[in-house]
């Protein structure tokens, strides 16, 4: 039954006045029709925490801290053979002080081993980086920092450097993946310096057929 008020009968509101500002059609508040079950409307959204990395962790926490790396007097071949044994992506280049002086791709080794045979038997890993401009960071800075850098950079790995430019580790994408998932384990030097590699130093080839690629 409809209440009478001070100004006569109130009607009962319809279904199509519904979500209707006030002040259109009948006196009073817009009235909201209620949610059907499993609809969301009129409900505070639940907060979702975004995962970020800790500000404080050091570059030193992340790298791999005895890659393999090779020499910028060896040939484009030999750094072929490192990448291939040792399943780097990227192949830190040292001079004979120990300083870093690169990094190496391994698409552009692919692209270098692509020459002809005469002239890839004389090539050289310092003419692969010797007109680059080599970006480090050191151990103890914010790995935030160094993944702002290589987002600058346009990089995938990053050479780990003390203050006299040696090289004392590798950052990579790969690192960071890793860690976002929980899956990164700290890799420690097992002795084993990352200056020059040497062939009877390093795991033996996997077979082409395994990984599906054509070796030079």
């Amino acid at each position: 039954m409809a209440e009478r008020g001070a100004d006569g009968p109130e009607e009962a509101m319809r279904p199509d006045d519904w979500g209707r500002p006030s002040g259109e059609g009948e006196r009073g508040p817009a009235a909201t029709p209620p949610a059907a079950e499993g609809d969301d409307r009129g409900r505070t959204p639940a907060r979702h925490e975004e995962a970020t990395m800790d500000e404080q962790l050091a570059v030193r926490s992340l790298m791999d801290a005895a890659p393999y790396s090779i020499g910028d007097d060896e040939s484009v071949l030999m750094a072929w053979e490192v990448m291939e044994r040792s399943e780097q992506c990227q192949l830190p280049v040292v001079r004979a002080d120990g300083c870093c002086a690169g990094v190496l791709d391994r698409a552009e080794v692919a692209v270098a081993c692509a020459a002809a045979a005469a002239p890839l038997s004389r090539s050289r890993v310092r003419e692969l980086v010797h007109a680059r401009r080599t970006v480090t960071v050191h151990p103890e800075e914010s790995v935030l920092r160094a993944a702002a850098v290589m987002t600058e950079e346009h990089l995938d790995a990053l050479p780990v450097t003390d203050a006299r430019g040696r090289l004392v580790g590798l950052l990579t994408a790969r690192h960071y993946v890793a860690a976002a998932a929980g899956l990164h384990t700290r890799t420690e030097s097992d002795g084993r310096h990352p200056a020059r590699a040497a062939l009877d130093g390093l795991p033996p080839r996997r077979a082409a057929q395994a990984r599906g690629i054509v070796i030079p």
